[in-house]
């Protein structure tokens, strides 16, 4: 191994023997003769292998090798006597202290390796005439009795599906293993040139993301023979009776899991020089994330694109993904394990490192094999596993170690919570890009995963616009508060002309304009009354010449010009806002972080990134503003620039998940598409949206709600602010809409509280488009209640939650955890056979008593016949309805629905574990009910 475990060369005559003597001086020195005594043994507990110098855990490693764990057990559960096998390049010194470690681990006293040989010398009537080699080599027999059972446990963790020679996976590999190359795919050697080829490296690391940078721990990969297993790699490397330290075991499985797993995926013999590369840290190696996407490219244009259908190429293809399967296997039980990295005694920052650099790899590698190979029916049943197993695992493992690189290098909390996990792969990038900041690094230091401290406002009274510089102190320019006036009381759009001395107020449908589109938050924010700073009106209104420099004037439109702050005024330019940005000729978005760190030198996707990152893309009045613009133009670096040229609609790939606003209107202007926002797509886009205001969400996006909800009703529904102002908007906005989506009730956001409006939502910005999808059908929104269909089954019994969610779960071995805290009950299903965990939301758990279950058509056939949740409502039946026992005789039309009461929504899991006795759930019927 390239990392030696001791400082005696390899030529030595008996290297074991030489670490024994190594492990003897280490005793001598850390526990003097005048203090040595049977409490030694008691620290050992606190001591952990990799802290003791390499000469101990490579004997460790060596008595784990000729005395297998398994070995020991089936001794003590049989009495049988101990095989050992000996290596032949043992030391015969050695054999003895061997030989004694075996004989005390098939000892019946549990802890006799412990308190074993050194404390019974100690207290022996002949301990006078021990010599003191006699002591320490005592001393010696019980630290290895300790440590090689903590090994053992190490290797059980791993002994399933781990790389490594002694894992039940590898054993049965080795043992059928055939290292014959199919003849179509014969290894190849990649060199440099290959990777110098026409190879889209900056697009792909948008579109697919870039690999980690692996921290390289020192193994030797070149000289051995070229291997189609992880098995025979680390065989090959690490042949019995080889001496190995635990870091020369978390070494090789780096390499395993990163070389070895290339190669035998590719087929590509892949040298050191090709992806190993000096660190950042001198001295330091790592292996290349950039390279890696390179080799990746290369194999996926040249290699993959060459195969055929032939049968040859999809045995080639099945040995891909059954390859792939087993290092998903592999990371999947090192995630919760992770005993090889952390017995190395790496850091936690380095263990987090090495796992998340393997893990972006492999995601990598089965992401461009599953795309390749999924539309072949013949390979579609190993595929499809890999797909389940890449969106269950990844995003949280991968965003849990990417997260410290990512605060540490100044990024906000909040922001990261913005990613969606499908685009986990981009993340990495954000490690090499410098995050927003206005001040300096230590901007985001108060944020967290709620909020940003940059864009908070926290105390409106006090807030002021900022000048352009900070030490600035020009004089405010304000239009003529008049002129505005006056236009807006005759239903006129206002906008404003700067001449350089002053702001003149002109007629906005008399001129093309330029409205500009930014957030408050961001030091622009004003009224008529008060005005801005004269730089800033300088600067807006250069970017709008710029931006439309055909005429000779230059009006724009901004609230903070345009409107005013009297109650009724502004009530006016409401009513205007979707007519102001509809009719601008052009809408320009200022956005500080756009403007900062966008430029037309970066590559599309990386400014369409840090426009996802940036705080118009966060508030609910901006999505109108760039929805409704004829023309969309964004602030950057380097100038303004149109939208539609910067984001083609052949190029949005990934904005539709990241600005799903520029890929609608990227789209909407094909032909044949209707230019209506549906209402489960204006939902898509409003998510992560927030308002400083709760009751300005629905005005600020009337403009994109249904033609039957009217502005003028929401406006006047309420009078004062605050929650309370908000919710009688939702209700206001429901009734008008009247036709709900039946899937509306059934997600876990935080509802009204207006009676009869419980099961609706208090914010749109949270839900999910899926619940607003009309596919499922509609329901009528009623002033007490929303009458609609559903799959209504009763309960035996009313299940009643108590205030503390962990006192009401199951208890003993098998019950889940999430069910048990979460405070779940256990459902039986009689006619599927099934028994189910109910857990409340955490966001909605509250002490509640309910005795039915409401279901979407969706669900019928899925009862009993999946492992997957299923959605579902708990609900309080009305005690005047009249329930019969099949439940036929109430709730057949909706003229004369069942009444419930909303009580909270829950996840409804098949629970596969051991029998347990469950609530009784009866028939399922659908039923025309009047949820409350």
């Amino acid at each position: 191994m390239s990392h030696p475990p001791t400082g005696v060369p390899a030529s030595e005559a008996d290297i074991c023997d030489q670490l024994y003597k190594d492990c003897i001086l280490y005793l001598e020195a850390a526990h003097p003769q005048d203090l040595l005594s049977a409490s030694i043994l008691d620290s050992l507990a606190n001591i952990n292998l990799a802290d003791l110098p390499p000469c101990f855990s490579t004997l460790v490693n060596l008595l784990g090798d000729i005395i297998p764990w398994h070995a020991v057990a089936r001794a003590l559960s049989t009495s049988a006597p101990l095989q050992i096998c000996m290596p032949v390049n043992i030391s015969s010194s050695a054999i003895p202290y061997v030989i004694l470690v075996a004989r005390l681990a098939v000892t019946d006293d549990e802890d006799g390796p412990v308190k074993g040989i050194f404390a019974k010398v100690l207290e022996s009537s002949s301990a006078a005439r021990l010599t003191t080699d006699d002591l320490y080599r005592a001393l010696f027999v019980d630290y290895m009795s300790h440590f090689w059972r903590r090994d053992c446990v190490r290797r059980q963790l791993s002994s399933k599906r781990s790389p490594m020679p002694w894992s039940a996976m590898s054993v049965e590999e080795l043992s059928a293993a055939n290292e014959s190359t199919p003849a179509a795919v014969m290894p190849r050697a990649l060199c440099a040139d290959d990777l110098n080829m026409d190879l889209d490296v900056e697009t792909a690391r948008w579109r697919l993301g870039c690999p980690l940078d692996v921290p390289w721990l020192g193994a030797d990969h070149d000289g051995y023979p070229f291997c189609l297993t992880l098995s025979t790699y680390t065989a090959t490397r690490l042949p019995v009776g080889t001496l190995h330290s635990l870091y020369d075991d978390a070494a090789l499985w780096t390499s395993t899991m990163t070389f070895g797993l290339l190669e035998a995926v590719t087929c590509l013999r892949i040298s050191e020089s090709i992806l190993l590369v000096p660190g950042p840290q001198e001295g330091e190696v790592i292996l290349s994330g950039l390279g890696l996407l390179r080799v990746l490219l290369f194999w996926q244009h040249k290699i993959l694109a060459a195969l055929g259908n032939d049968e040859d190429s999809l045995e080639e293809a099945r040995r891909i993904l059954h390859l792939l399967q087993r290092a998903l296997a592999v990371l999947h039980e090192d995630e919760y394990q992770k005993a090889l990295l952390a017995g190395a005694g790496l850091p936690k920052e380095k263990q987090d490192d090495i796992h998340a650099s393997v893990a972006h790899t492999l995601l990598f590698l089965c992401t461009i094999a599953v795309q390749h190979f999924t539309n072949i029916a013949e390979l579609h049943s190993l595929c499809e596993p890999i797909r389940r197993s890449l969106s269950r695992n990844f995003s949280t493992a991968l965003m849990r170690s990417l997260m410290y690189k990512l605060l540490d290098r100044g990024w906000c909390p909040k922001t990261l919570t913005y990613f969606p996990g499908e685009l986990i792969f981009i993340i990495p990038n954000l490690v090499n890009l410098p995050p927003f900041t206005r001040n300096g690094p230590e901007d985001h230091l108060l944020c967290d995963d709620d909020s940003c401290a940059i864009y908070t406002i926290t105390d409106e009274s006090t807030y002021v616009p900022r000048h352009v510089h900070p030490s600035c102190r020009c004089e405010y320019q304000k239009p003529s508060l008049d002129d505005v006036s006056r236009l807006l009381s005759q239903g006129l759009v206002p906008a404003v002309v700067f001449d350089g001395t002053a702001l003149r107020v002109v007629p906005a449908a008399e001129n093309p304009y330029v409205a500009i589109s930014y957030v408050w938050a961001e030091g622009m924010g004003s009224t008529t009354d008060e005005g801005l700073p004269t730089c800033v009106v300088e600067r807006i209104s250069k970017l709008v010449w710029e931006t439309a420099p055909e005429g000779d004037q230059s009006p724009f439109w901004m609230d903070s010009l345009c409107v005013p702050k009297a109650r009724d005024e502004r009530k006016r330019a409401i009513r205007l806002m979707a007519q102001t940005y509809r009719d601008a000729d052009k809408v320009l978005v200022i956005d500080d972080c756009i403007r900062t760190l966008c430029s037309f030198d970066s590559c599309w996707d990386e400014n369409l990134v840090r426009i996802f990152t940036s705080q118009w893309v966060r508030r609910v009045w901006t999505l109108q503003e760039g929805l409704l613009a004829r023309e969309l133009w964004f602030e950057f670096a380097d100038g303004v620039v149109r939208a539609s040229e910067e984001f083609s609609p052949e190029e949005l790939g990934i904005s539709r998940v990241l600005v799903p606003l520029l890929n609608f209107r990227a789209h909407r202007r094909r032909p044949g598409t209707p230019q209506e926002v549906q209402l489960h797509e204006l939902i898509s886009m409003l998510q992560m949206r927030t308002t400083s205001k709760p009751e300005d969400e629905l005005v600020a996006i009337s403009s994109l709600l249904p033609s039957c909800v009217k502005l003028d009703i929401l406006l006047s529904d309420s009078e004062d602010s605050g929650s309370s102002a908000a919710e009688r908007r939702m209700r206001s906005f429901l009734l008008q809409l009247r036709e709900i989506p039946r899937g509306v009730p059934f997600w876990g956001a935080t509802r009204l509280t207006i009676p009869g409006f419980t099961w609706a939502p208090r914010t749109l910005t949270t839900e999910v488009s899926r619940s607003w999808s009309v596919e499922l059908g509609v329901g009528i929104c009623t002033g007490d209640g929303l009458i609609a269909q559903y799959l209504l089954a009763k309960l035996e019994e009313p299940v009643s939650l108590p205030p503390d969610p962990s006192t009401c779960g199951g208890e003993g071995a098998g019950i889940p955890t999430d069910i048990v805290k979460g405070g779940g009950v256990f459902v039986s299903h009689q006619s599927s056979r099934t028994t189910y965990g109910l857990v409340p939301q955490k966001a909605e758990y509250a002490p509640c008593t309910f005795d039915a279950l409401l279901f979407l058509d969706g669900d019928r056939t899925t009862m009993g016949s999946t492992s997957q949740t299923i959605q579902c409502i708990a609900v309080a039946l009305d005690m005047d309805s009249t329930i019969s026992s099949d439940l036929n005789a109430v709730g057949v039309s909706a003229d004369a629905p069942l009444r419930c009461r909303y009580v909270l929504y829950c996840d409804f899991t098949p629970f596969t574990g051991r029998p347990v006795a469950g609530r009784v759930l009866g028939k399922l019927c659908k039923t025309w009910i009047r949820l409350a």
